[in-house]
């Protein structure tokens, strides 16, 4: 990490080695943030802004942005599967709900 005040590298402690400045590291991300909550509502959008994530974690040294590209990924696969398990019982129930009642009533 760089220092935003003189731009020279920050020591693991987040003290800056020239100027002594304090350079706290970012705790979030708005990229993976976005990709996190696209992930659950719209997983197609998600998966793509959490494959951007990844894509753009520079040297994968930002960590929160990698980290958090991964989850968006792993989680607009799982909810994706989910709407799909979730049309398939709902059409196997549409589909036999009607024929368990004509069966009843006739």
């Amino acid at each position: 990490m760089k220092c935003s005040k003189c731009g020279k590298k920050v020591g693991r402690d987040g003290v800056c080695v020239s100027c002594g400045t304090q350079c706290r590291t970012p705790k979030t991300s708005l990229l993976g943030n976005f990709a996190l909550v696209f992930a659950f509502f719209i997983p197609i959008v998600g998966l793509v802004l959490g494959i951007i994530a990844v894509c753009l974690a520079p040297g994968k040294q930002d960590k929160v942005l990698l980290a958090d590209g991964i989850k968006a990924i792993v989680m607009s696969v799982v909810v994706t599967a989910a709407h799909i398990l979730l049309l398939y019982v709902l059409a196997m129930l549409g589909v036999a709900v009607p024929f368990i009642i004509a069966n009843i009533a006739g």
